[in-house]
């Protein structure tokens, strides 16, 4: 291991006790989509990638069944497998779930096996609902059955922490309730909520983001609400969607408005008062001497309530470049002016109408 490399930030999440690397890496968008069969170049790369988080001390992975039809998951496993048993216990693994039909019980159990089978490990750190699987504002199936087999499957060792994703307050306090009623006793409650969370989306995480984003609430109430009932925030998004990265600046958005990956992207990120942000953000963080991407999650990190932040990485480069965040100071002074910076972007309404239509 070499010896320049600094130790990764630990941090609680919650009151759980469920401790994480400040910085995780995110394996949405990692191996061939699905269908795609696994090749020896996808392995190659995988396991160089994950070699190095594990090197950096980023050892919370964040994957899901749906990544990649999962072959997230399976390339993980095939790490765990090539690496020997010493590795597993290194790594904090959180994995998600969601099913059409809801959160059945015999659909947990079979969605929590067929996890376990592609990440070839007989435990899962934290699993996650995707989502909180509601429609028109109410449960698909009875929250307590969902809640209730999850905690079995906490009783028989399978998974150590439960989470929820892309959840409102309402959904929040659902879970948490349900599980007070259904829960083996008081330590089996959410550990974590992972939602959208940004500098330039601030208030988005408390909407949710597949859900009835309606119900929702502002940024500081539902920071609060996760304080108040023991739960730690993992935000994934930091750099909204790469809008925070660093590529989109003044100096060369002529060119740059013309790659973006999609009208939409244009519309909501590269025009108007939230680019106007993005170019604030990026002088605040070019007199700093670092990367707007290293300012953006290094931000996050300033909140007591984020236990760690989620990162996509698409080369080692970008790896190494966010996982350096988690060693950025910022002092109250700078973290007022970041805040003033990004203060009225937003009009989430407006983002979640566009994007998910009506909330109704």
């Amino acid at each position: 291991m070499n010896e320049d490399i600094k130790t990764m930030p630990i941090r609680r999440c919650g009151r759980s006790g469920l401790c994480l690397s400040a910085i995780g890496l995110g394996l949405g968008r990692f191996g061939p989509p699905a269908d795609a069969p696994i090749t020896a170049d996808d392995e190659d790369n995988a396991f160089r990638l994950l070699d190095r988080a594990l090197e950096l001390g980023v050892t919370h992975w964040d994957t899901a069944s749906g990544y990649q039809g999962g072959n997230s998951e399976a390339l993980v496993g095939r790490w765990f497998t090539a690496r020997g048993n010493d590795v597993r216990d290194k790594i904090i693994l959180s994995t998600k779930w969601a099913g059409p039909l809801g959160g059945g019980r015999g659909m947990i159990r079979k969605a929590v096996e067929g996890c376990l089978r592609r990440l070839h490990t007989d435990y899962i750190d934290m699993f996650m609902l995707h989502n909180p699987m509601w429609e028109n504002g109410q449960y698909i199936v009875p929250i307590e059955e969902t809640w209730g087999a999850l905690d079995e499957l906490a009783s028989q060792g399978k998974i150590h922490y439960m989470g929820i994703s892309n959840a409102h307050t309402i959904n929040v306090r659902d879970a948490n309730d349900a599980l007070t009623r259904v829960g083996k006793d008081v330590s089996r409650r959410l550990a974590a909520v992972e939602n959208v969370y940004n500098l330039i989306r601030r208030n988005q995480v408390g909407r949710g983001l597949w859900t009835d984003w309606i119900r929702g609430g502002t940024e500081d109430a539902f920071l609060s609400d996760l304080k108040n009932q023991g739960i730690g925030l993992i935000p994934f998004w930091p750099l909204a969607d790469g809008a925070l990265g660093g590529r989109y600046r003044k100096d060369n958005i002529a060119i740059t408005r013309h790659q973006a990956k999609s009208d939409t992207f244009r519309a909501e990120y590269l025009e108007g008062p939230t680019f106007e942000t993005i170019e604030k953000l990026g002088c605040f963080a070019d007199r700093k001497g670092i990367p707007l991407s290293q300012l953006a999650i290094a931000w996050l990190l300033t909140k007591p309530i984020v236990a760690s932040v989620i990162v996509g990485a698409s080369s080692i480069e970008h790896l190494e470049g966010n996982a350096a965040a988690a060693f950025v100071a910022l002092s109250p002074e700078e973290v007022a002016e970041i805040e003033q910076i990004a203060t009225g972007v937003e009009n989430v309404d407006d983002f979640c109408r566009r994007f998910f239509g009506s909330g109704k």
